[in-house]
Parts: C-alpha cells; sequence; structure tokens
C-alpha cells in the first residue's frame, strides 16, 4: 500500500509540474507573439500610408 501511495504522490508531482510549466511557456509565447503582431501591424500600416503631394501613387491590388 506505500508503493502505491509513493507512486500516485511521484506521478501527482509530475502532473502538476507539467501543467505549471506548461502555463510559463503559454506566457512567453504570448509575449512573443503579441511583440511579432506589432511589428506586423506597422509594416501593415506603413505599407498603406496614402503617397504624399508629389510622389507617384501606386495602384493598390484587392
Amino acid at each position: 500500500m506505500t508503493y502505491l501511495a509513493i507512486t500516485a504522490g511521484i506521478v501527482i508531482a509530475f502532473a502538476f509540474g507539467f501543467v505549471l510549466g506548461d502555463r510559463r511557456g503559454v506566457k512567453q509565447a504570448n509575449i512573443i507573439l503579441d511583440e511579432n503582431n506589432k511589428l506586423l501591424l506597422e509594416a501593415m500600416h506603413d505599407a498603406v500610408k496614402a503617397p504624399v503631394d508629389g510622389e507617384d501613387a501606386r495602384p493598390v491590388l484587392h
């Protein structure tokens, strides 16, 4: 019976550690994705800017 209790405790500890590690990984991934999303939105905004007077207007394809 003691062997079963120790084994169950070890399995629960590993499961708990896995869940905590997974949450940490998701947080780090979200930080990276937010950073990349900001860069993407800035690049898209720069590409869509209207031409200033005197500049040649480029056609926009949809």
